[in-house]
């Protein structure tokens, strides 16, 4: 099972950064994921 968070932080019309941070809960584990991801809309 996986929760998470992200928020979306616009630069201009085309572009945009989203941090974001999830944990993931596999056979009694804790496996935390932390991201960046960078879009350009066409």
């Amino acid at each position: 099972m996986r929760f998470g968070a992200a928020y979306v932080f616009h630069l201009g019309e085309r572009y945009s950064v989203e941090p974001s941070v999830a944990i993931d809960l596999v056979d009694g584990e804790d496996v935390w994921v932390a991201g960046l991801n960078w879009t350009v809309g066409w």
